[in-house]
Protein backbone atom coordinates (compact mmCIF):
# COMPACT_ATOMS: atom_id res chain seq x y z
CA UNK A 1 0.00 0.00 0.00
CA UNK A 2 1.28 3.49 -0.91
CA UNK A 3 2.69 5.70 1.85
CA UNK A 4 0.61 8.63 3.01
CA UNK A 5 1.28 11.79 1.01
CA UNK A 6 2.84 9.96 -1.93
CA UNK A 7 0.90 9.21 -5.12
CA UNK A 8 0.96 5.60 -6.33
CA UNK A 9 3.17 4.85 -9.34
CA UNK A 10 1.72 4.64 -12.83
CA UNK A 11 1.03 1.06 -13.92
CA UNK A 12 3.61 -0.67 -16.15
CA UNK A 13 2.52 -3.67 -18.24
CA UNK A 14 4.55 -6.84 -18.75
CA UNK A 15 5.67 -5.40 -22.11
CA UNK A 16 7.22 -2.40 -20.34
CA UNK A 17 4.48 0.02 -21.43
CA UNK A 18 3.50 2.70 -18.89
CA UNK A 19 -0.23 3.41 -18.62
CA UNK A 20 -0.23 7.01 -17.45
CA UNK A 21 -3.00 7.70 -14.94
CA UNK A 22 -3.63 4.05 -13.99
CA UNK A 23 -2.38 2.40 -10.81
CA UNK A 24 -2.59 -1.06 -9.24
CA UNK A 25 -3.33 -0.89 -5.52
CA UNK A 26 -4.72 -2.91 -2.67
CA UNK A 27 -8.35 -2.42 -1.74
CA UNK A 28 -10.10 -4.59 0.86
CA UNK A 29 -7.33 -7.16 0.62
CA UNK A 30 -7.42 -7.43 -3.18
CA UNK A 31 -5.20 -5.89 -5.86
CA UNK A 32 -7.38 -3.74 -8.15
CA UNK A 33 -6.82 -1.10 -10.83
CA UNK A 34 -7.76 2.51 -9.93
CA UNK A 35 -6.93 6.00 -11.21
CA UNK A 36 -3.73 7.51 -9.82
CA UNK A 37 -4.50 9.60 -6.72
CA UNK A 38 -8.13 8.47 -6.52
CA UNK A 39 -9.90 5.60 -4.75
CA UNK A 40 -12.72 5.31 -7.27
CA UNK A 41 -13.75 4.00 -9.68
CA UNK A 42 -12.15 0.56 -9.90
CA UNK A 43 -11.51 -1.07 -13.25
CA UNK A 44 -11.02 -4.71 -12.33
CA UNK A 45 -8.71 -7.14 -10.57
CA UNK A 46 -5.00 -7.63 -11.23
CA UNK A 47 -5.56 -10.80 -13.26
CA UNK A 48 -7.81 -8.93 -15.74
CA UNK A 49 -5.18 -6.48 -16.98
CA UNK A 50 -6.41 -6.11 -20.57
CA UNK A 51 -10.01 -5.56 -19.51
CA UNK A 52 -8.96 -3.07 -16.80
CA UNK A 53 -6.95 -1.01 -19.30
CA UNK A 54 -9.92 -1.13 -21.67
CA UNK A 55 -12.28 0.20 -18.96
CA UNK A 56 -9.74 2.82 -17.88
CA UNK A 57 -9.49 4.20 -21.43
CA UNK A 58 -13.28 4.54 -21.63
CA UNK A 59 -13.41 6.34 -18.29
CA UNK A 60 -10.42 8.54 -19.17
CA UNK A 61 -11.91 9.61 -22.50
CA UNK A 62 -15.27 10.43 -20.95
CA UNK A 63 -13.54 12.45 -18.23
CA UNK A 64 -11.59 14.48 -20.78
CA UNK A 65 -14.33 14.54 -23.41
CA UNK A 66 -11.80 14.04 -26.19
CA UNK A 67 -12.60 10.72 -27.86
CA UNK A 68 -10.35 10.24 -30.86
CA UNK A 69 -12.02 10.36 -34.33
CA UNK A 70 -11.52 7.30 -36.50
CA UNK A 71 -9.92 9.03 -39.48
CA UNK A 72 -6.99 6.66 -39.79
CA UNK A 73 -7.23 3.66 -37.40
CA UNK A 74 -3.73 2.47 -38.24
CA UNK A 75 -1.75 5.72 -37.75
CA UNK A 76 -3.29 7.10 -34.59
CA UNK A 77 -0.92 8.99 -32.34
CA UNK A 78 -1.53 6.44 -29.60
CA UNK A 79 0.57 3.72 -28.05
CA UNK A 80 -0.03 0.05 -28.92
CA UNK A 81 -2.30 -0.73 -25.98
CA UNK A 82 -4.46 2.31 -26.72
CA UNK A 83 -4.68 1.45 -30.41
CA UNK A 84 -5.84 -2.11 -29.65
CA UNK A 85 -8.38 -0.77 -27.21
CA UNK A 86 -9.90 1.77 -29.61
CA UNK A 87 -10.14 -0.78 -32.40
CA UNK A 88 -12.20 -3.15 -30.28
CA UNK A 89 -14.16 -0.31 -28.65
CA UNK A 90 -15.23 1.37 -31.88
CA UNK A 91 -15.90 -1.86 -33.71
CA UNK A 92 -18.26 -3.09 -30.97
CA UNK A 93 -19.89 0.33 -30.75
CA UNK A 94 -20.46 0.51 -34.53
CA UNK A 95 -22.08 -2.91 -34.56
CA UNK A 96 -24.13 -2.50 -31.39
CA UNK A 97 -25.07 1.21 -31.36
CA UNK A 98 -24.36 2.99 -34.68
CA UNK A 99 -26.07 6.21 -33.58
CA UNK A 100 -23.84 6.60 -30.52
CA UNK A 101 -20.79 5.63 -32.61
CA UNK A 102 -21.58 8.42 -35.12
CA UNK A 103 -21.81 10.95 -32.30
CA UNK A 104 -18.55 9.88 -30.65
CA UNK A 105 -16.66 9.62 -33.93
CA UNK A 106 -18.16 12.84 -35.34
CA UNK A 107 -18.93 11.39 -38.78
CA UNK A 108 -21.84 10.39 -41.03
CA UNK A 109 -23.49 7.12 -39.93
CA UNK A 110 -23.11 5.70 -43.44
CA UNK A 111 -19.35 6.24 -43.24
CA UNK A 112 -19.21 3.83 -40.32
CA UNK A 113 -19.63 0.86 -42.65
CA UNK A 114 -16.25 1.52 -44.19
CA UNK A 115 -14.55 1.51 -40.81
CA UNK A 116 -15.89 -1.93 -39.80
CA UNK A 117 -13.55 -3.66 -42.25
CA UNK A 118 -10.60 -1.50 -41.22
CA UNK A 119 -10.88 -2.49 -37.59
CA UNK A 120 -9.35 -5.76 -36.47
CA UNK A 121 -12.16 -8.12 -35.45
CA UNK A 122 -12.11 -9.41 -31.88
CA UNK A 123 -10.78 -12.92 -31.32
CA UNK A 124 -13.48 -15.57 -31.81
CA UNK A 125 -14.95 -17.24 -28.75
CA UNK A 126 -13.48 -20.55 -27.66
CA UNK A 127 -15.53 -23.53 -28.85
CA UNK A 128 -16.77 -26.13 -26.38
CA UNK A 129 -14.76 -28.82 -28.16
CA UNK A 130 -11.58 -26.72 -27.88
CA UNK A 131 -12.12 -26.33 -24.14
CA UNK A 132 -12.23 -30.08 -23.52
CA UNK A 133 -9.38 -30.88 -25.93
CA UNK A 134 -7.17 -28.22 -24.35
CA UNK A 135 -7.88 -29.60 -20.86
CA UNK A 136 -7.20 -33.21 -21.88
CA UNK A 137 -3.99 -32.34 -23.73
CA UNK A 138 -2.45 -30.18 -20.99
CA UNK A 139 -3.87 -31.43 -17.69
CA UNK A 140 -1.49 -33.84 -16.00
CA UNK A 141 -1.80 -36.17 -13.05
CA UNK A 142 -5.41 -37.37 -13.38
CA UNK A 143 -6.39 -41.02 -13.61
CA UNK A 144 -8.03 -42.59 -16.64
CA UNK A 145 -11.21 -43.08 -14.61
CA UNK A 146 -11.37 -39.42 -13.60
CA UNK A 147 -10.66 -38.32 -17.19
CA UNK A 148 -13.60 -40.42 -18.33
CA UNK A 149 -15.87 -38.82 -15.72
CA UNK A 150 -14.78 -35.36 -16.89
CA UNK A 151 -15.63 -36.30 -20.48
CA UNK A 152 -19.05 -37.57 -19.45
CA UNK A 153 -19.82 -34.43 -17.42
CA UNK A 154 -18.70 -32.23 -20.34
CA UNK A 155 -20.79 -34.30 -22.77
CA UNK A 156 -23.88 -33.67 -20.64
CA UNK A 157 -23.05 -29.96 -20.62
CA UNK A 158 -22.55 -29.70 -24.40
CA UNK A 159 -25.65 -31.77 -25.18
CA UNK A 160 -27.95 -29.70 -22.98
CA UNK A 161 -26.67 -26.29 -24.17
CA UNK A 162 -27.02 -27.30 -27.83
CA UNK A 163 -27.17 -25.63 -30.38
CA UNK A 164 -24.46 -23.49 -28.72
CA UNK A 165 -20.99 -24.48 -29.90
CA UNK A 166 -18.91 -21.71 -28.22
CA UNK A 167 -18.72 -20.30 -24.71
CA UNK A 168 -20.10 -16.99 -25.94
CA UNK A 169 -23.26 -18.70 -27.26
CA UNK A 170 -24.07 -20.29 -23.88
CA UNK A 171 -26.67 -17.83 -22.65
CA UNK A 172 -27.36 -17.25 -18.96
CA UNK A 173 -30.36 -16.05 -17.01
CA UNK A 174 -33.97 -17.26 -16.78
CA UNK A 175 -34.94 -19.69 -19.53
CA UNK A 176 -31.39 -19.76 -20.92
CA UNK A 177 -29.25 -22.63 -22.20
CA UNK A 178 -27.32 -22.52 -18.93
CA UNK A 179 -30.56 -23.04 -16.98
CA UNK A 180 -31.34 -26.04 -19.20
CA UNK A 181 -28.03 -27.62 -18.15
CA UNK A 182 -28.72 -26.89 -14.47
CA UNK A 183 -32.09 -28.66 -14.76
CA UNK A 184 -30.43 -31.68 -16.39
CA UNK A 185 -27.83 -31.92 -13.60
CA UNK A 186 -30.46 -31.54 -10.88
CA UNK A 187 -32.88 -34.16 -12.27
CA UNK A 188 -31.23 -37.29 -10.79
CA UNK A 189 -30.80 -35.57 -7.41
CA UNK A 190 -34.52 -34.77 -7.23
CA UNK A 191 -35.18 -38.47 -7.84
CA UNK A 192 -33.15 -39.78 -4.87
CA UNK A 193 -29.80 -39.01 -6.50
CA UNK A 194 -26.67 -38.36 -4.47
CA UNK A 195 -25.82 -34.73 -3.64
CA UNK A 196 -22.14 -35.66 -3.89
CA UNK A 197 -22.63 -36.84 -7.49
CA UNK A 198 -24.40 -33.60 -8.34
CA UNK A 199 -21.54 -31.50 -6.95
CA UNK A 200 -18.97 -33.58 -8.83
CA UNK A 201 -20.75 -33.05 -12.17
CA UNK A 202 -20.79 -29.28 -11.68
CA UNK A 203 -17.18 -29.20 -10.43
CA UNK A 204 -15.90 -31.14 -13.45
CA UNK A 205 -17.47 -28.71 -15.90
CA UNK A 206 -16.08 -25.79 -13.87
CA UNK A 207 -12.66 -27.41 -13.93
CA UNK A 208 -12.56 -27.53 -17.74
CA UNK A 209 -13.70 -23.92 -18.12
CA UNK A 210 -11.38 -22.67 -15.38
CA UNK A 211 -8.43 -24.43 -17.00
CA UNK A 212 -9.22 -22.67 -20.28
CA UNK A 213 -9.53 -19.36 -18.40
CA UNK A 214 -6.22 -19.72 -16.57
CA UNK A 215 -4.03 -21.47 -19.15
CA UNK A 216 -5.41 -20.69 -22.59
CA UNK A 217 -5.61 -16.94 -21.90
CA UNK A 218 -8.38 -16.49 -24.47
CA UNK A 219 -12.06 -15.56 -24.17
CA UNK A 220 -11.52 -14.94 -20.44
CA UNK A 221 -14.66 -12.80 -20.27
CA UNK A 222 -17.02 -15.63 -21.24
CA UNK A 223 -15.07 -18.12 -19.12
CA UNK A 224 -15.44 -15.87 -16.09
CA UNK A 225 -19.14 -15.23 -16.83
CA UNK A 226 -19.95 -18.96 -16.80
CA UNK A 227 -17.70 -19.67 -13.81
CA UNK A 228 -19.48 -16.94 -11.82
CA UNK A 229 -22.85 -18.47 -12.70
CA UNK A 230 -21.72 -21.91 -11.55
CA UNK A 231 -20.20 -20.54 -8.35
CA UNK A 232 -23.49 -18.82 -7.55
CA UNK A 233 -25.40 -22.14 -7.69
CA UNK A 234 -26.62 -23.28 -4.27
CA UNK A 235 -25.55 -26.91 -4.37
CA UNK A 236 -26.96 -29.32 -1.77
CA UNK A 237 -24.66 -30.42 1.00
CA UNK A 238 -24.06 -34.00 2.16
CA UNK A 239 -27.03 -35.90 3.56
CA UNK A 240 -26.59 -35.42 7.30
CA UNK A 241 -30.23 -35.22 8.25
CA UNK A 242 -31.72 -37.32 11.03
CA UNK A 243 -32.61 -40.83 9.80
CA UNK A 244 -36.19 -41.22 8.63
CA UNK A 245 -36.86 -44.98 8.90
CA UNK A 246 -39.55 -46.65 6.84
CA UNK A 247 -42.48 -47.82 8.94
CA UNK A 248 -43.43 -51.50 9.22
CA UNK A 249 -46.72 -50.80 7.43
CA UNK A 250 -45.00 -49.00 4.51
CA UNK A 251 -42.50 -51.82 4.06
CA UNK A 252 -45.22 -54.49 3.94
CA UNK A 253 -47.19 -52.45 1.39
CA UNK A 254 -44.09 -52.36 -0.80
CA UNK A 255 -43.48 -56.08 -0.28
CA UNK A 256 -47.07 -56.89 -1.26
CA UNK A 257 -46.81 -54.80 -4.44
CA UNK A 258 -43.48 -56.50 -5.27
CA UNK A 259 -44.98 -60.02 -5.28
CA UNK A 260 -43.65 -62.04 -8.25
CA UNK A 261 -40.95 -59.52 -9.27
CA UNK A 262 -37.26 -59.18 -8.46
CA UNK A 263 -38.26 -56.51 -5.96
CA UNK A 264 -39.62 -59.13 -3.55
CA UNK A 265 -36.21 -60.73 -2.78
CA UNK A 266 -34.41 -57.39 -3.17
CA UNK A 267 -36.55 -55.65 -0.56
CA UNK A 268 -35.95 -58.52 1.86
CA UNK A 269 -32.18 -58.42 1.22
CA UNK A 270 -32.02 -54.63 1.74
CA UNK A 271 -33.90 -54.84 5.04
CA UNK A 272 -32.24 -58.06 6.23
CA UNK A 273 -28.67 -56.88 5.58
CA UNK A 274 -29.12 -53.14 6.18
CA UNK A 275 -28.09 -52.36 2.60
CA UNK A 276 -27.90 -49.16 0.63
CA UNK A 277 -29.37 -49.37 -2.89
CA UNK A 278 -25.84 -49.48 -4.36
CA UNK A 279 -25.05 -52.56 -2.21
CA UNK A 280 -28.18 -54.39 -3.36
CA UNK A 281 -27.76 -53.66 -7.08
CA UNK A 282 -24.07 -54.69 -7.12
CA UNK A 283 -24.40 -57.78 -4.88
CA UNK A 284 -23.12 -60.88 -6.72
CA UNK A 285 -24.36 -64.47 -6.61
CA UNK A 286 -20.94 -65.69 -5.43
CA UNK A 287 -21.21 -63.54 -2.30
CA UNK A 288 -24.34 -65.40 -1.11
CA UNK A 289 -24.19 -68.84 0.48
CA UNK A 290 -27.78 -70.10 0.52
CA UNK A 291 -26.87 -73.23 2.50
CA UNK A 292 -25.43 -71.38 5.49
CA UNK A 293 -27.25 -68.08 4.90
CA UNK A 294 -23.97 -66.13 5.19
CA UNK A 295 -23.32 -63.16 2.91
CA UNK A 296 -19.80 -61.74 2.63
CA UNK A 297 -19.50 -58.84 0.22
CA UNK A 298 -17.05 -56.00 -0.40
CA UNK A 299 -18.51 -52.67 -1.49
CA UNK A 300 -17.02 -51.85 -4.90
CA UNK A 301 -15.60 -48.38 -4.31
CA UNK A 302 -14.48 -48.45 -0.68
CA UNK A 303 -13.91 -52.23 -0.36
CA UNK A 304 -15.67 -52.06 2.98
CA UNK A 305 -16.59 -55.52 4.25
CA UNK A 306 -20.32 -56.17 4.41
CA UNK A 307 -21.25 -59.33 6.32
CA UNK A 308 -24.68 -60.61 7.20
CA UNK A 309 -26.81 -63.64 7.89
CA UNK A 310 -30.01 -64.19 5.90
CA UNK A 311 -33.39 -64.91 7.44
CA UNK A 312 -35.10 -68.11 6.33
CA UNK A 313 -37.73 -66.11 4.43
CA UNK A 314 -34.95 -64.21 2.60
CA UNK A 315 -33.13 -67.45 1.69
CA UNK A 316 -36.31 -68.97 0.26
CA UNK A 317 -37.08 -65.87 -1.80
CA UNK A 318 -33.51 -65.71 -3.12
CA UNK A 319 -33.41 -69.43 -3.97
CA UNK A 320 -36.63 -69.10 -5.97
CA UNK A 321 -35.30 -65.99 -7.74
CA UNK A 322 -31.89 -67.48 -8.64
CA UNK A 323 -33.47 -70.68 -10.01
CA UNK A 324 -35.90 -68.69 -12.17
CA UNK A 325 -33.28 -66.31 -13.60
CA UNK A 326 -30.34 -68.72 -13.88
CA UNK A 327 -28.08 -65.77 -13.07
CA UNK A 328 -24.38 -66.20 -12.31
CA UNK A 329 -23.21 -62.59 -12.17
CA UNK A 330 -24.97 -59.86 -10.22
CA UNK A 331 -27.77 -61.17 -8.08
CA UNK A 332 -30.38 -58.75 -9.47
CA UNK A 333 -29.74 -58.14 -13.18
CA UNK A 334 -31.83 -55.81 -15.30
CA UNK A 335 -33.49 -56.81 -18.59
CA UNK A 336 -30.18 -56.67 -20.48
CA UNK A 337 -28.58 -59.17 -18.09
CA UNK A 338 -26.20 -56.67 -16.52
CA UNK A 339 -26.45 -54.90 -13.18
CA UNK A 340 -28.82 -52.01 -12.69
CA UNK A 341 -27.53 -48.46 -13.09
CA UNK A 342 -28.44 -46.09 -10.24
CA UNK A 343 -31.00 -44.18 -12.32
CA UNK A 344 -32.55 -47.40 -13.67
CA UNK A 345 -33.07 -48.81 -10.19
CA UNK A 346 -34.59 -45.54 -8.96
CA UNK A 347 -37.04 -45.51 -11.89
CA UNK A 348 -38.05 -49.10 -11.19
CA UNK A 349 -38.56 -48.34 -7.50
CA UNK A 350 -40.69 -45.32 -8.38
CA UNK A 351 -43.05 -47.60 -10.34
CA UNK A 352 -43.15 -50.07 -7.43
CA UNK A 353 -43.96 -47.24 -5.03
CA UNK A 354 -46.85 -46.10 -7.23
CA UNK A 355 -48.27 -49.65 -7.33
CA UNK A 356 -48.11 -49.72 -3.53
CA UNK A 357 -50.00 -46.41 -3.34
CA UNK A 358 -47.18 -44.63 -1.49
CA UNK A 359 -45.91 -41.08 -1.98
CA UNK A 360 -42.52 -39.88 -3.19
CA UNK A 361 -41.38 -39.37 0.40
CA UNK A 362 -40.86 -43.17 0.49
CA UNK A 363 -37.31 -43.76 -0.78
CA UNK A 364 -34.98 -46.76 -0.91
CA UNK A 365 -32.58 -45.21 1.58
CA UNK A 366 -35.33 -45.25 4.19
CA UNK A 367 -35.26 -49.07 4.10
CA UNK A 368 -31.69 -48.99 5.38
CA UNK A 369 -32.69 -46.37 7.98
CA UNK A 370 -35.42 -48.72 9.16
CA UNK A 371 -33.07 -51.70 9.44
CA UNK A 372 -30.34 -49.73 11.23
CA UNK A 373 -32.86 -48.20 13.64
CA UNK A 374 -34.25 -51.63 14.49
CA UNK A 375 -30.75 -53.04 15.09
CA UNK A 376 -29.86 -50.07 17.33
CA UNK A 377 -33.10 -50.10 19.30
CA UNK A 378 -32.70 -50.14 23.12
CA UNK A 379 -32.56 -53.51 24.85
CA UNK A 380 -31.78 -55.37 21.59
CA UNK A 381 -28.09 -55.69 20.66
CA UNK A 382 -24.92 -53.74 21.13
CA UNK A 383 -24.12 -50.75 18.96
CA UNK A 384 -20.90 -52.43 17.78
CA UNK A 385 -22.79 -55.36 16.21
CA UNK A 386 -25.23 -52.97 14.53
CA UNK A 387 -22.34 -50.95 13.07
CA UNK A 388 -20.67 -54.08 11.67
CA UNK A 389 -23.92 -55.09 9.97
CA UNK A 390 -24.31 -51.56 8.54
CA UNK A 391 -20.78 -51.63 7.11
CA UNK A 392 -19.26 -48.99 9.36
CA UNK A 393 -15.57 -49.08 10.09
CA UNK A 394 -14.24 -48.32 13.56
CA UNK A 395 -11.02 -48.60 15.50
CA UNK A 396 -10.00 -52.00 16.84
CA UNK A 397 -11.85 -54.16 14.30
CA UNK A 398 -10.33 -55.02 10.92
CA UNK A 399 -12.32 -56.25 7.92
CA UNK A 400 -10.43 -59.55 7.95
CA UNK A 401 -11.80 -60.46 11.40
CA UNK A 402 -15.29 -59.28 10.51
CA UNK A 403 -15.39 -61.60 7.49
CA UNK A 404 -13.98 -64.49 9.56
CA UNK A 405 -16.75 -64.29 12.18
CA UNK A 406 -20.03 -63.30 10.46
CA UNK A 407 -21.97 -64.75 13.42
CA UNK A 408 -21.14 -61.47 15.17
CA UNK A 409 -24.11 -59.80 13.47
CA UNK A 410 -26.71 -62.53 14.09
CA UNK A 411 -28.37 -60.75 17.02
CA UNK A 412 -28.61 -57.51 15.01
CA UNK A 413 -30.22 -59.40 12.12
CA UNK A 414 -32.68 -61.10 14.48
CA UNK A 415 -33.64 -57.74 16.03
CA UNK A 416 -34.61 -56.38 12.60
CA UNK A 417 -36.71 -59.47 11.82
CA UNK A 418 -38.44 -59.30 15.19
CA UNK A 419 -39.58 -55.74 14.49
CA UNK A 420 -40.78 -56.23 10.91
CA UNK A 421 -41.92 -59.89 11.11
CA UNK A 422 -42.90 -60.46 14.75
CA UNK A 423 -44.17 -63.89 15.86
CA UNK A 424 -47.91 -64.39 15.35
CA UNK A 425 -48.66 -64.34 19.07
CA UNK A 426 -46.90 -60.98 19.45
CA UNK A 427 -48.53 -59.63 16.28
CA UNK A 428 -51.99 -60.52 17.63
CA UNK A 429 -51.09 -58.90 20.93
CA UNK A 430 -50.08 -55.71 19.10
CA UNK A 431 -53.41 -55.61 17.27
CA UNK A 432 -55.28 -55.60 20.55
Amino acid sequence: MAKRGRKPAHYVTADGETIVGLSLRSKRGKQVFMPVGRDAPTFGAAEDEALAIHKFRVWQSKERGDLEPLDDPIDWGLNNASRRYWRDYYRNLILSNPRQAAIEMDCDPLALLAHVEDLKPPAPSVTLTECLNFYQARRKGISAEEAKKVRNAWKLFTNTVSPATTLEQVTTGDGSLFERWVDAVWLPFEDEGSPKTLRHKVDRVKRVIRYSHDKKQRDKGNCKRLLDEMTALELPGPNKENPNPLSVEEFHRLLKAAKGSFWEPMLLVMLNLCYYPVDARTLTVDAVNLKTGVVIFERGKTKTARVGILWNRTRKALKKWIESKKTNGVLFPCETGTGFAAQGLRSSFRRLRERAGLGKEVTMNRIRDAAYSAACAPNTVGLKEAKILAGHRFAGESDAYVKRYPETVREAVNAIEAMFFPPKSQANRNRR
